[in-house]
């Protein structure tokens, strides 16, 4: 049969348009780490399995800077998700927000001081392309304000 596959596409207009792709070495009934990493003010996408890069491409139009969907294509595969995570950057150039727009990343205010709004995971890669997640703690934010 065909090589497994890792493929990037663009959606435009709601149609799929393939990117790139690299042939990948994938066994059935085994799990794996996947990671995605996306810099939007470059439009570079990274992606890693099991901590190895394995295709990297950099939109050359406009990168998107936010968005409403992630898409998991499987190519008809029979496969299973567990853990499933969305991270973002933070520093003062992508502050947190808190409302109905695409680019708010908290709809709702804490209701108290004792009742967070959202759960913070911090996931770090070192400069030597090792990913590790620092002390292995989660931080709750309390009290946004918008």
């Amino acid at each position: 049969g065909s090589p497994d596959k890792v493929e990037i596409y663009r959606s435009v207009n709601n149609n799929l348009q393939l990117k790139t792709s690299a042939p990948i070495d994938i066994t059935a009934d085994e799990w794996y780490d996947c990671k995605v990493r996306y810099e939007p003010l470059t439009g570079r996408i990274d992606v890693y399995l099991d901590n190895e890069l394995v295709l990297t491409w950099v939109d050359p139009a406009q990168p998107l800077k936010n968005g409403l969907f992630v898409s998991l294509r499987t190519g008809s595969s029979q496969v299973l998700f567990d853990d499933f995570r969305v991270y973002r950057e933070f520093s003062p150039r992508y502050p947190i927000g808190v409302g109905r727009k695409p680019s708010d990343l908290l709809r709702y205010n804490s209701p108290s001081a004792s009742k967070p709004a959202a759960r913070v995971i911090t996931l770090e890669k070192s400069r030597d392309g090792q990913w590790y997640l620092p002390h292995q703690t989660e931080t709750v934010i309390k009290g946004m304000k918008k």
